[in-house]
């Protein structure tokens, strides 16, 4: 798993090392100004997040190799951008396109080999789950304080299992997905979906009389008024996510499982009946072990700071 991960941070290394050495031939910097900000876009950030994550001395301190792929990566592109803009009179202010490209990449490696140091777990737990419940529902797996990808690095789109067959429309393609039930974007279209059901509805006064006002905690503002129908979307939404929750739990009967997201924010309104439907459906429910499901303490702040310390 380790010779895994090194892989992988020199993949996210090269990655933004690309990322900014475009940057400064966008700039028309020199091969000098283009080594320079690959290198530092390379290394830095590897260095800010190590340091956040208490990972002393950074690793980007202790393998040569990482400055290496910097200067190499940075190198090719300087040189391959060279040739191709005096014989192919490749316009260079257009590479934003291909920069957020490797952005990206960089992201997404450094995403998953820092989270697999940044989440450390006592020996004593095997297997704990993650899901986030955001724009979309992620997920994250740990066994053995290692971060589990699965064998082509894709593994744990937990958002992605079906709880309504033939349901709504996801992104991905398929329809029932999970995170079009569960995500805070899903019970912001609810929650309008239910005010243009019910006019008389407090929801509307929260919004400002405008449904597009709506968001992930109006419900929760209004149910905690009174409203019935905020009450209903509540309760509705918190059913969909519970059967995600038993799902996966039936499924891995994972020490601990951890939900994270703006959606946490409202505490024992979501957490009391989510545990109480829980406890009623998994097929563990007479078992004396059973999972324990905790809120991420982060709460909705857990992505951002997550980029931070992964791949700036």
């Amino acid at each position: 798993m380790e010779d895994v991960m090194f892989v992988l941070e020199l993949i996210g290394a090269a990655a933004f090392a690309v990322s900014g050495a475009m940057v400064a031939i966008e700039k028309k910097a020199d091969i000098f100004g283009v080594l320079f900000l690959a290198v530092t876009t390379a290394l830095g950030g590897g260095v800010i997040r190590d340091v956040l994550i208490g990972r002393i001395p950074p690793v980007m301190f202790v393998s040569y190799w990482y400055l290496l792929i910097s200067v190499v990566a940075a190198l090719a592109v300087f040189i391959d951008a060279y040739l191709r803009s005096e014989k192919y009179k490749l316009h260079l202010d257009k590479l934003d396109a291909v920069n957020n490209v490797f952005d990206a990449i960089g992201l997404a490696v450094f995403t998953v080999s820092g989270m697999n140091a940044a989440m450390p777990v006592s020996d004593n737990v095997i297997l704990v789950l993650f899901v986030g419940m955001c724009t979309g529902v992620g997920g994250g797996i740990v066994i053995e304080n290692g971060v589990y990808a699965g064998f082509n690095f894709a593994a744990a789109e937990l958002g992605h299992i079906v709880i309504d067959f033939g349901g709504e429309q996801c992104a991905c393609g398929r329809r029932g997905c999970w995170e079009q039930y569960s995500s805070a974007t899903a019970l912001t279209r609810q929650t309008r979906e239910m005010m243009e059901k019910c006019p008389d509805s407090q929801m509307w006064a929260l919004c400002d009389g405008k449904a597009e006002n709506a968001s992930a905690r109006t419900a929760f503002d209004a149910m905690r008024l009174g409203d019935k129908a905020g009450a209903e979307v509540v309760d509705t939404y918190i059913r969909y996510l519970a059967c995600g929750v038993v799902n996966l739990i039936n499924i891995f009967q994972p020490e601990v499982l951890c939900i994270g997201g703006g959606v946490c924010n409202e505490g024992d309104y979501l957490l009391k009946p989510l545990l109480e439907i829980v406890a009623n459906e998994q097929y563990s429910r007479h078992s004396v072990d059973k999972t324990a499901i905790k809120i991420a303490k982060l709460g909705n702040d857990a992505g951002i700071i997550g980029a931070a310390m992964l791949s700036l």
